[in-house]
């Protein structure tokens, strides 16, 4: 099964939201420096340079193939052997995606966004033969992030 989407969520950032990010990411580095730890100071810094230019790059459509053996993102190979379940949410902000929770227990859910005219229910399907269907939701602290646009 093979369709193509966007690689990540874009949202379109006005200047107040880089104005905001900016008195921020400033403040809080003049915090950390005041209370003596520079090194931190300059991390938060540099994590908002880093963010706000991440935010102001468009994403690329991919071309999305799930096989047999892997889901396939672009030039990013996913192995279905890595992943314990999946889900298909389709109540998303963004539209409808896959969530795939990883064996090991330290990384994140896997989420894939999935194109307005792909069949969700022949996905659901090729998907069972090689994973378990778990109803999963991502953390509140990603929904919170996606509501913010990051």
């Amino acid at each position: 099964m093979e369709w193509q989407d966007y690689e990540h969520n874009y949202a379109e950032h006005g200047k107040d939201w880089y104005w905001i990010l900016g008195i921020v990411t400033v403040c809080s580095a003049i915090l950390a420096i005041y209370f003596g730890n520079i090194i931190f100071g300059i991390f938060l810094l540099l994590a908002g340079l880093v963010l706000g230019l991440l935010a102001a790059r468009k994403p690329k459509v991919v071309p999305i193939k799930v096989t047999p053996r892997s889901i396939i993102v672009g030039d990013m190979q996913y192995p279905l052997d890595n992943f314990l379940s999946f889900w298909i949410e389709v109540d998303h902000m963004h539209g409808p995606r896959i969530l795939l929770h990883p064996k090991n227990s330290a990384l994140p859910l896997t989420a894939i966004m999935v194109g307005e005219n792909v069949d969700l229910d022949r996905l659901s399907d090729i998907l069972n033969d090689y994973l378990e269907e778990v109803p999963m939701r991502e953390s509140a602290i990603h929904r919170l992030f996606d509501y913010l646009g990051f």
